[in-house]
């Protein structure tokens, strides 16, 4: 039989008229705000599997839940702190790193929250939006930060110090 829609989805029967594919395409699910459509297979199995899900998670992908000793130092450096942040050959503007990875001041859709990773011995600060990182920044010997947009116009990054 060929597919048809319902609601949200494309659904995919078979012979005897029974669903044995279907993909919500015009309403992916998300950790809140799901559009109900009662009429498809395990719908009520996917809602509950979410609830469990966002008592376990926050939605951020790029996260550091537990940082080591060594992330945690640089974390507790960076907070608070004011920078000035360049998007080279865009614009710039101040912003303030806060605790718990807010970021407050200069904040916008595409810099929203900030952590710090120790990878293969690279302190890297991200910045990002709610649900994916933004940049992913190196430090450098005078204690500025740099790397790249990794979506949209990947302009260079420069991330410095505006405080001691």
């Amino acid at each position: 039989m060929a597919p048809d829609w319902n609601q949200h989805t494309i659904v995919q029967y078979d012979f005897t008229d029974q669903i044995v594919f279907q993909h919500r395409c015009q309403d992916k699910w998300r950790l809140g705000g799901n559009r109900r459509n009662n009429s498809l297979a395990n719908e009520e199995l996917c809602f509950n599997l979410l609830a469990d899900l966002r008592k376990r998670w926050d939605g951020v992908l790029w996260h550091n839940p537990d940082p080591t000793p060594q992330e945690q130092e640089v974390i507790a450096a960076l907070a608070g702190r004011r920078f000035l942040y360049r998007r080279v050959g865009h614009d710039e503007r101040p912003m303030r790193l806060e605790p718990q990875g807010k970021v407050g001041e200069g904040a916008a859709e595409c810099e929203r929250r900030w952590d710090v990773n120790i990878d293969d011995g690279r302190t890297i600060l991200t910045l990002g939006r709610l649900d994916r990182p933004t940049c992913h920044l190196q430090r450098n010997g005078d204690s500025s930060w740099h790397g790249q947009w990794l979506e949209h116009e990947r302009m260079p990054i420069e991330f410095i110090p505006l405080e001691g």
